[in-house]
């Protein structure tokens, strides 16, 4: 199995190892706690795709009773011979990341046994840029007056 951490992991989430206590903020961002997307894409033979994503259906309703997980979506596209899966998650900060994946962002949390039906496994981490949907409320833009 392969399992990878790309560069923009490393430089946006400061990432605690197995022997020291994690680490909870986004290097070098100050002011409030930031949205952390979580993408694992799994590359999975035909013969065993369905045993996985059974696996992994069975992992979320676990992950959605995780405090702080805001976003959780599970998805594959069919190939011939293959299926690729990803699992898309949005956390609510680091802190709720952390508690979720422990010391070991870069390593994919499965179930006993769904590691053993793929040919590879990445872990990619991204910092959300836009608005948390509830701070947007429907309307004119600031600059124009109702009504015109």
């Amino acid at each position: 199995m392969h399992l990878k951490v790309d560069a923009r992991t490393a430089t946006r989430l400061t990432i605690g190892d197995a022997q020291t206590a994690p680490q909870t903020s986004c290097a070098g961002l100050s002011g409030p706690a930031r949205m952390i997307i979580r993408i694992l894409t799994a590359r999975v033979p035909a013969r065993n795709a369905p045993a996985f994503e059974s696996l992994l259906r069975q992992q979320l309703p676990r992950m959605r009773e995780h405090d702080g997980l805001l976003y959780l979506k599970l998805a594959r596209q069919a190939h011939d011979g293959f299926e690729d899966v990803m699992l898309f998650e949005e956390w609510r900060d680091t802190d709720a990341l952390h508690g979720w994946a422990g010391n070991a962002l870069n390593k994919a949390r499965l179930l006993p046994g769904a590691e053993g039906l793929v040919e590879n496994v990445d872990v990619t981490h991204y910092e959300a840029l836009d608005f948390d949907p509830d701070e947007l409320t429907a309307g004119p833009p600031p600059d124009e007056p109702e009504g015109g």
